[in-house]
């Protein structure tokens, strides 16, 4: 889980830098937060994020308002462990539980499915905005799912956190994608 830095010869364990995956640490989610500084006007309802380590989640959920719906879309497989992660995220703060909507990850972390790949080009195509398959496209899919099955009230407002990695689509056969 966790990546070095390594700097000079690394004589000695004092030039190693420890640099957790995906920003996993306190100081993380205290960046992560700052997105939300970010969103003017911020009533929404429901925030929309797709969650890895959890790092964005935590940020968000620091500064979300106490009405706010914070739905995390974990894009792994089994991320049992999303309270505990939290908790060391974000130990010492208050913060809200969020939604957890976990049957979205297609079978597991960069994975993907031919339906998860045709409802991000046909999202494109309507809508213009890219999204990767390893994060986005499965929240996305999530939220538009929702849509469909009339899960919203009138007067919700939505918004969808697109945290990038679209350089994992790099990784798709050519042509998989009209993007």
């Amino acid at each position: 889980e966790t990546y070095a830095a390594l700097s000079g010869d690394c004589a000695n364990e004092a030039e190693v830098l420890v640099i957790p995956e995906g920003g996993y640490h306190p100081l993380g989610a205290a960046g992560a937060s700052l997105i939300m500084d970010a969103i003017p006007d911020n009533n929404y309802t429901h925030i929309y994020l797709p969650v890895g380590t959890a790092t964005t989640l935590a940020g968000i959920l620091r500064k979300s308002a106490a009405d706010q719906i914070i739905c995390a879309v974990p894009v792994l497989k089994g991320l049992n462990d999303l309270p505990q992660r939290l908790k060391k995220l974000n130990a010492g703060l208050a913060y809200s539980t969020p939604s957890v909507i976990d049957q979205y990850h297609f079978g597991g972390y960069a994975r993907s499915r031919q339906v998860l790949l045709d409802f991000m080009n046909a999202f494109y195509n309507t809508y213009a905005v890219p999204t990767d398959f390893v994060y986005t496209g499965k929240m996305m899919f999530a939220v538009m799912d929702a849509i469909n099955r009339n899960e919203f009230t009138s007067g919700t407002r939505i918004l969808c956190l697109h945290t990038g990695g679209l350089q994992g689509n790099a990784s798709l056969p050519k042509g998989s994608l009209i993007f």
